[in-house]
């Protein structure tokens, strides 16, 4: 599954969500700098109110990632998100 097809926003420049594969109606965010939970919530609420904040999943502070582009097509993201893995672009 591309990730370009999950409807992949970017939230600042480092924070994205994506819809989550498992088609369960939930929201993934992503992040590659320090942040906490509810800074997480509060900048999606901001910038994509049209994402319902209780479909929102966020990850802990500490969790940080690395992202090898800014392109949903091409990138890939280590290390994995939960039970997802996203390398060039693909989602498994």
């Amino acid at each position: 599954m591309k990730l370009a097809d999950l409807s992949p926003r970017w939230v600042t420049k480092d924070l994205f969500v994506f819809q989550s594969p498992a088609g369960t109606g939930n929201w993934l965010a992503i992040k590659r700098a320090f942040m906490q939970p509810q800074d997480q919530v509060h900048a999606v609420f901001k910038t994509c109110p049209d994402i319902p904040i209780a479909r929102l999943v966020t990850v802990s502070a500490n969790a940080i990632s690395t992202f090898s582009s800014d392109d949903f097509n091409s990138m890939t993201v280590s290390p994995s998100v939960g039970l997802w893995n996203i390398i060039n672009g693909e989602v498994s």
